[in-house]
């Protein structure tokens, strides 16, 4: 039996373009076609949290798969600038897919390598859009590896829905409210990357994402496994599945 083991992204293989790239060019987008005449860093902080307030109402009414739609959230901010032409978010997102802004995180690589080697099915299990992760993933030299990307608008779910991992048998990820959780609700094991293995309770309560899933319980957010980066991880889901 092959077993499949499924991988989230940012903060575990990746560093994709967002913060650093894509949110900023939307911002100044915004900023220049509604003829704002005051500070840009000012802007760029007040665009910022409109972005996140579109992110949370969608999680809250638990709309989880809109909650990852950043071309839809964009559009409903820059409207409240009086902004109708807003450019594609994967158009932008291909546009920084360059070392400036993207790079893979430390043994991404060699983990990987380890569980193809060792015969595993691998796919990816993200939150984010295929249409940004998968320009990153080919930029990266690192799509090859996966049999499957999944992600909410191709699959209908997103974490910690448990449908979302329907199929896999361990799940390796950094957000103990979406990728732990949502491994725990669907019955499989889970592997935690946390660079600092810090206490798992402590862990929770801060983490952002803890205050849209109050009702979870700790031992509902506690991992199979704790792991610094995905080599260790994959050497610990060697174990797990052997």
């Amino acid at each position: 039996m092959t077993h499949t083991i499924s991988f989230d992204l940012d903060g575990v293989l990746i560093q994709n373009p967002f913060s650093r790239g894509v949110v900023p060019f939307l911002a100044r987008h915004v900023h220049q076609q509604s003829g704002q005449t005051g500070d840009f860093d000012a802007f760029w902080q007040m665009f910022r949290k409109h972005l996140n307030r579109g992110f949370s109402a969608r999680v809250m009414a638990g709309r989880h798969v809109e909650a990852f739609d950043w071309d839809g959230i964009t559009r409903e901010v820059a409207l409240n600038f009086g902004v109708h032409d807003i450019p594609d978010v994967s158009g932008i997102v291909k546009e920084h897919c360059t070392p400036e802004y993207i790079h893979l995180l430390p043994n991404a690589r060699e983990g990987l390598e380890r569980l193809q080697q060792a015969g595993f099915r691998l796919i990816v299990a993200t939150n984010g859009y295929s249409k940004y992760q998968v320009p990153v993933l080919e930029a990266l030299n690192i799509l090859d590896f996966f049999e499957e990307v999944r992600a909410p608008e191709t699959h209908g779910y997103a974490k910690p829905q448990p449908e979302f991992l329907q199929g896999v048998d361990l799940h390796i990820g950094d957000k103990l409210c979406h990728d732990i959780l949502g491994a725990n609700r669907a019955g499989i094991q889970s592997i935690w990357i946390h660079p600092e293995a810090r206490p798992i309770e402590t862990a929770l309560e801060e983490e952002d994402l803890r205050r849209f899933f109050r009702d979870a319980l700790p031992e509902e957010c506690t991992p199979t496994a704790v792991a610094r980066d995905p080599l260790e991880a994959a050497e610990k889901a060697l174990e797990l599945l052997k």
